[in-house]
C-alpha cells in the first residue's frame, strides 16, 4: 500500500507497508490505520503515520499526516497509495495520462513502467484514468498547494494487471509533521469526460483559470521569430519589425513572439536583456514596438524563467546564491549549443524560491512593458519539473522540492502586478500545467499534443490532446511548429483542437524563406544542430502554405463565436460516423458547431446528427458555402453549424438578450420566509436581470443580494442590479428559506439559525442550477453571493458549512452586518476560501433587540463587535482576501452611501471612503 524512504547521513533505509502492524481506528467517516511507530525488522523509527480512507459520495478519498520524531533521520520519500492488481488490461482500458496535452496508452498488452512529474509539461494535471468502454476509475491527487509529485504506472502482461502509485518527498526533518495530499478514487460509468469533469470540479473549488482578455482569446497565432542568434548573428533588427508585421499580416497571425532581441541574442547571457545598440538601441526598438501596435498586432518579449549564464556579471554577484544546488553542493546545470561552430553555452538553474530571482522576473515583466511589449514569455518555465534544491539561503526548507507551488507563486505576483500596472499585459510560460492556470491566459506550447501527429498517430489515438482541452476548454496555447510555414496537416491539426497557430523563424535560411519564398536545402542548415523540417519546406510552395493559413484564419474569424470563443465539447453532443475522420464540438449559446476533418489523402464520407438542433450551415475555409454531406475532399476541414432547439423547460419569461429579465418559479421548494411571515402561498421565485453588455458568448459572472429580516420574493432582481451596476454581472434575487419558522421565537422566529442550513443549501442549489443551465456563459470567476442582515447570516451559514455547490460557484462574499455568529470561530476554514475575496460591512451603533414582545430589550452591539473582531482576527491570520468596511455612526442596517461600496467592491475597483455620521439613538430592528 505504501513504502518511506528514511534518509541520515550514513544511510538509507527503505520501509514498507507490509511489515508494520497499524493500530485501525473507525471514525465516523471512514476507517484511520495508525502506525505509531515503523520498523524494518531490525529497527524501529520513532516515524509515525497515519492513513484516513473515507468514502464521500461516490469516491474513496485517502489522506493522511506524517510525524517525524527520530533524531538524525529524514523521510525523503513517500510512496503512497499503491494500488496493484487493477483489472484494467491496456487493450480493454487504456490508460489516460496528462503527458502534455493528453495521451492514451492502450494495445500491444506490453509491460513497463509510465511515470510523470507533476507539475511539469509531461505531468500538467493531478489526474489520471484506466478508461474502458462503459466506464473506468479514476485517480487524482486533490492537492490545492501544486505540490511536487510523481505518478507512477505499471502493467503486467503475465497477470493483466496494473498497479498505481503516486510518490512525494516530503524531506520531513526531524521533529517535523507532513500533511499528505489527499488521493481520491473514482469508479466511474460511462466515458471519461465524467473523470475530467470530476476532477475540474474540485480544481475549480480551490482555484481559479485566469479570465481571458479578448485581444488573447481571439488572437489567431504567431510568428515566433529570433532577432539575434546564440552566435551573434542579426536577422530582424529592430527597424525590421514592421517587416515581421507585414509576414504575419499575409499569413492572418495576430502575435510577434521576438525571441533574441537584446545584447547577449537567443540563449546567451541571461537573465541580463539590455536593448542591443547592434540592433538599433532602446529608442529604436520602442518605436518599432509602437508601430508594431499601430498596424494592428501584438508583441510578446522574451526572457528565460530559469537560465543563468555562467559567464554573466550577474551569476557572479548574485546568480550563484539563486542556483539550485545539489546535495554535494554544486549548481544544477543546462548547456545549450545550437551552431556546431560556437557554444555550448553554459548556465545553471536559478531556484524559483529564490526571493533574488524573483524580483528579477518582475523587473523583467516591468521592462518589456516599459519598452511597450504587451506580455512577457517566460521560456522553459512550464516546463522544467520538480527537483531537490539544498539550499539554505532560498527561504526554503534545505532540502526542498522546488519548481512546484513557489514557482506557481511567483508567477502569480508577477501577473497581478502587471495586470494592476498594464490590464492588457500578459504572462506567458513556455509549457503548460494547471499550477499556473490563474495567472497565464496563453501558452507557449512545447509538449506532447502542441507538436503535430503524423497521420497513423492520429489515427491510433495515442496522442489525445482532448484530455486537457475538454478538463480545460477556456485554456489557450499555440501549437509548436520550429518551421517557419504550415503544411495543411499542421495547420488544421491546430485549427480542429483549437491550438493557436505559430510559425518561427529561428536562422537566416528561415529569413530568406519568409521575405523571398527561397526554399532552404539540407545544406543551408549544415551548421545548425536543430533544423527546421526542410522537406515540409519543399513539398509545399510558399505561396500556397501561405494563402491556405490566411483562409483558415478567415474562416476562423467567420466563425468567432464557436471556432475562437465558443467551449471545446469533444465528441459530446453529437452523433458521428465517418472512418478515419476526425470530429471536435465546440458550443456558443444556442449553436454547436462540428468541424470535421479528414487528415488522409482521399476524400471521405461521414454521417452526422445532433439531437433537438437543425443544421443551419456548413461552411469550409476554402469554400463558404457546401452541401454538408458531400465527400469531405482530403486534407481538408469542413464546419457544421447546428441551431440548438428552444428548451421549453427552462421556465425563462424573456429572451436571452442585453438587460432582459428572467424569472423562475419553483412550487416544489419549501416556502419561503417571506411567504411563511405574511402567511401566504406564494412560491419560491429567482430573478435574473441580464447585465447591458450581455452577449451569449460572453463569460459573465453572477452577483446575488440576499435580503435581511424575512427576505424578499425573489421576484425583483432591481436592487442587486443597483447594488452591482448594469454592466458585467448577472444581477440575481432569491429569497430565505428556514427549516421551521416559529413566529413565537427569538426576533419573531425569522433569524436564519444552523439547523436552516440542509434547507438553504438545497434550495440555492436547485434555484441557482435551473439559472445556470438556461444561461450560457455563467462563470464563478468573480461571481458574488451575499446580502444584509439575515441575508448576510444566511451567506455566512453555506460557508461555515463547507457547501460545495456554493464554494464552487462563488468566489466572493460579502456580509452586510451579519453573518459573524457563523464565521466565527471556525467558520472561514474552507480551503476553497484561499481563492476567494471576502468583505464584511459592519455598523458601530447600537442594536437594540428583544426576545419576544413586551420583554425589555437590550443593545446588542457590544456582544456583535466581540464576534466581528473575532471574525476579522481570524480572516487575516489566515491570509484570507479580507476587507473590513466599519460603517461610522451606522445603526443596523444598509444605508444608500455603502450600496456604492459593495458595488465597487464586487467590481474589483478601488472603494469610497464614507464619512462617519453623527450619532443618533438605536431603535429595535432585526
Amino acid at each position: 500500500m505504501w513504502s518511506l524512504r528514511l534518509k541520515s547521513a550514513s544511510r538509507e533505509v527503505l520501509l514498507l507497508s507490509t511489515t508494520q502492524k497499524p493500530r485501525q481506528e473507525t471514525s465516523a467517516d471512514g476507517v484511520r490505520l495508525v502506525y505509531d511507530t515503523l520498523t524494518d525488522g531490525t529497527n524501529t523509527w520513532k516515524v509515525g503515520l497515519t492513513l484516513h480512507f473515507r468514502r464521500k459520495q461516490d469516491a474513496f478519498e485517502i489522506s493522511g499526516e506524517l510525524c517525524n520524531n527520530h533524531d538524525g533521520v529524514m523521510v525523503a520519500d513517500l510512496a503512497c497509495i499503491a494500488l496493484s492488481g487493477i483489472a484494467a488490461p491496456p487493450e480493454t482500458h487504456p490508460l489516460l495520462w496528462p503527458n502534455g496535452l493528453g495521451q492514451r496508452l492502450g494495445g500491444g498488452g506490453k509491460g513497463g513502467e509510465q511515470t510523470f512529474p507533476y507539475p511539469s509539461r509531461t505531468g500538467t494535471m493531478q489526474w489520471c484514468a484506466f478508461d474502458g468502454e462503459r466506464g473506468g476509475l479514476y485517480v487524482g491527487c486533490h492537492d490545492a498547494t501544486h505540490g511536487a509529485k510523481t505518478f507512477a504506472s505499471r502493467f503486467d502482461p503475465k497477470t493483466q494487471r496494473s498497479t498505481l502509485s503516486i510518490r512525494h518527498q516530503p524531506f520531513c526533518a526531524s521533529g517535523g509533521r507532513w500533511t499528505l495530499p489527499t488521493t481520491v478514487l473514482l469508479p466511474y460509468s460511462g466515458t471519461w469526460h465524467t473523470a475530467a469533469k470530476f476532477y475540474r470540479a474540485w480544481f475549480d473549488s480551490v482555484a481559479k483559470v485566469r479570465p481571458q482578455l479578448d485581444w488573447v482569446r481571439d488572437a489567431s497565432g504567431w510568428l515566433l521569430c529570433i532577432l539575434k542568434q546564440q552566435n551573434g548573428s542579426v536577422m530582424w533588427p529592430y527597424p525590421s519589425l514592421e517587416k515581421l508585421a507585414d509576414i504575419a499580416d499575409e499569413r492572418g497571425l495576430d502575435v510577434l513572439g521576438l525571441f533574441g532581441w537584446a545584447h547577449g541574442g537567443h540563449d546567451h547571457l541571461y537573465p541580463d536583456y539590455i536593448p542591443d545598440p547592434q540592433m538599433g538601441g532602446p529608442e529604436v526598438l520602442r518605436r518599432a514596438l509602437k508601430e508594431v501596435r499601430r498596424r494592428g498586432k501584438r508583441s510578446i518579449i522574451y526572457a528565460n524563467g530559469q537560465l543563468m549564464d555562467i559567464a554573466t556579471e550577474y551569476y557572479q554577484t548574485q546568480g550563484k546564491d539563486q542556483a539550485v544546488l545539489r546535495e554535494d553542493g554544486t549548481p544544477v546545470r543546462q548547456d545549450w549549443q545550437k551552431f556546431r561552430s560556437f557554444g555550448p553555452v553554459k548556465c545553471a538553474l536559478a531556484c524559483q524560491a529564490a526571493e533574488g530571482w524573483q524580483k528579477r522576473m518582475l523587473e523583467l515583466a516591468r521592462q518589456a512593458q516599459e519598452l511597450g511589449a504587451d506580455g512577457i514569455l517566460f521560456d522553459q518555465l512550464g516546463v522544467t519539473g520538480p527537483m531537490a534544491c539544498w539550499a539554505r539561503n532560498h527561504g526554503h526548507p534545505s532540502p526542498a522540492m522546488v519548481y512546484a507551488g513557489e514557482r506557481a507563486a511567483w508567477v502569480r505576483r508577477v501577473a497581478d502586478e502587471m495586470k494592476r500596472i498594464a490590464p492588457e499585459f500578459i504572462v506567458m510560460t513556455e509549457g503548460i500545467h494547471d499550477s499556473v492556470l490563474d495567472s497565464v491566459p496563453l501558452f507557449h506550447g512545447c509538449m506532447v499534443g502542441v507538436f503535430t501527429p503524423t497521420e497513423k498517430e492520429l489515427l491510433a489515438g495515442t496522442t489525445f490532446p482532448e484530455m486537457f482541452r475538454y478538463t480545460f476548454p477556456e485554456v489557450l496555447t499555440t501549437q509548436r511548429h520550429p518551421t517557419p510555414m504550415l503544411n495543411r496537416l499542421a495547420a488544421n491539426y491546430a485549427c480542429i483542437y483549437g491550438l493557436r497557430y505559430e510559425i518561427e523563424s529561428r536562422y537566416a535560411p528561415d529569413v530568406r524563406y519568409l521575405k523571398e519564398g527561397v526554399i532552404p536545402t539540407r545544406a543551408d542548415y549544415a551548421d545548425i544542430l536543430n533544423p527546421p523540417n526542410v522537406e515540409m519546406m519543399a513539398a509545399t510552395p510558399p505561396a500556397e502554405a501561405t494563402r491556405y493559413l490566411k483562409q483558415l484564419v478567415e474562416f476562423q474569424h467567420r466563425h468567432a463565436a464557436l471556432l475562437l470563443r465558443g467551449r471545446f465539447e469533444d465528441d459530446r453532443g453529437f452523433e458521428f460516423k465517418g472512418e478515419r475522420l476526425i470530429a471536435k464540438a465546440y458550443a456558443a449559446s444556442k449553436q454547436l458547431g462540428v468541424l470535421v476533418w479528414n487528415p488522409t489523402d482521399k476524400p471521405a464520407t461521414f454521417s452526422l446528427s445532433v439531437p433537438k438542433a437543425r443544421l443551419a450551415s456548413a461552411a469550409e475555409p476554402e469554400r463558404d458555402q457546401v452541401e454538408a454531406f458531400s465527400p469531405l475532399p482530403a486534407q481538408s476541414i469542413r464546419l457544421l453549424v447546428w441551431q440548438k432547439q428552444k428548451d421549453e423547460s427552462s421556465g425563462a419569461t424573456a429572451s436571452l438578450k442585453p438587460g432582459a429579465k428572467i424569472q423562475f418559479t419553483f412550487p416544489n421548494l419549501p416556502p419561503p420566509l417571506h411567504a411563511q411571515a405574511r402567511t401566504n402561498s406564494a412560491p419560491a421565485m429567482l430573478t435574473a436581470l441580464l447585465p447591458d453588455n450581455y452577449t451569449p458568448e460572453g463569460r459573465w459572472p453572477l452577483f446575488v443580494f440576499l435580503g435581511g429580516g424575512i427576505g424578499s420574493k425573489g421576484d425583483d432582481a432591481s436592487f442587486a442590479r443597483k447594488l452591482i451596476g448594469t454592466r458585467d454581472f448577472i444581477a440575481v434575487s432569491m429569497p430565505l428559506f428556514q427549516r421551521v419558522f416559529e413566529p413565537k421565537q427569538f426576533l419573531g422566529g425569522v433569524a436564519i439559525t444552523v439547523d436552516d442550513f440542509e434547507t438553504l443549501r438545497s434550495a440555492y442549489r436547485t434555484m441557482l442550477a435551473k439559472l445556470m443551465k438556461a444561461v450560457p456563459g455563467i462563470v464563478a470567476e468573480r461571481s458574488t453571493l451575499g446580502g444584509s442582515s439575515n441575508g448576510g447570516h444566511a451567506t455566512a451559514l453555506l460557508i461555515a458549512g463547507g457547501d460545495e455547490f456554493t464554494l464552487e460557484h462563488f468566489r466572493q462574499f460579502y456580509f452586510v452586518d451579519g453573518g459573524a455568529q457563523f464565521l466565527a470561530p471556525f467558520g472561514l476554514n474552507a480551503t476553497a476560501l484561499e481563492k476567494c475575496r471576502l468583505l464584511l460591512l459592519r455598523a458601530d451603533q447600537g442594536h437594540q433587540v428583544s426576545f419576544k414582545p413586551g420583554l425589555p430589550s437590550w443593545d446588542i452591539r457590544p456582544s456583535l463587535d466581540k464576534i466581528f473582531d473575532a471574525v476579522n482576527d481570524a480572516a487575516r491570520a489566515r491570509g484570507l482576501d479580507w476587507t473590513q468596511v466599519v460603517m461610522r455612526g451606522r445603526k443596523h442596517g444598509f444605508e444608500p452611501e455603502f450600496h456604492v461600496v459593495v458595488g465597487q467592491w464586487a467590481r474589483g475597483e478601488k472603494t469610497n471612503e464614507v464619512p462617519p455620521k453623527p450619532v443618533t439613538p438605536a431603535s429595535p430592528q432585526h
